[in-house]
């Protein structure tokens, strides 16, 4: 899984080693997710689902109500 939080960052750039993403310019965070603010063409977003697979959280773990207290 492509996953920001378990990727090596060393080489990454350094808007990503430091992630707090709100301190930063958006011309700077788009430029280092190589996007745009128009956002990806239809080719750019397929290729980027071919290589890091869609854009899903997983489900998250459910709690039978008699446990929830």
């Amino acid at each position: 899984m492509h996953n920001l939080i378990e990727a090596d960052l060393s080489e990454a750039s350094p808007v990503f080693r430091d992630p707090r993403f709100h301190a930063r310019g958006s011309d700077e965070v788009l430029q280092a997710v190589g996007s745009r603010l128009a956002g990806l063409t239809a080719a750019e977003a397929a290729a980027r689902l071919e290589t890091h697979g869609p854009n899903k959280l997983p489900d998250a773990a459910r709690v039978h109500p008699v446990l929830r207290c």
